[in-house]
């Protein structure tokens, strides 16, 4: 298991490209589980320098958003029924997603 540091340019659109290329536009996905974003250890140091404490916080929006950039930049012909759905949330969050799992 691994987290992607979001903050960095390069691993937030390499990120962004799995989902779009890959899981989109290749694989035809329109519905997904968008897990494991909860959070980041209080020890990850992000590449842009933020406070690791911010960002273990906003990590949950971060991950909320790569996806819905994602979207907005496949070439899905009816990408607004798309439908990820996320179990991490912030309070900034749910303006990023469209749908919530609320957990086990």
């Amino acid at each position: 298991m691994a987290i992607v540091d979001l903050k960095n340019e390069n691993a937030n659109r390499w990120m962004k490209d799995i989902i779009k290329n890959n899981m989109i536009d290749e694989a035809g996905a329109y519905g997904w589980m968008h897990d494991f974003g909860e959070y980041t250890p209080f020890d990850a140091y992000p590449a842009n320098g933020d406070d690791p404490f911010h960002n273990h916080n906003d990590y949950p929006n971060q991950w909320a958003k790569v996806v819905e950039d994602a979207i907005a930049e496949s070439n899905a012909t009816h990408a607004d029924q798309i439908v990820p759905f996320m179990r991490s949330g912030s309070s900034t969050s749910p303006k990023h997603t469209r749908l919530f799992w609320m957990g086990d």
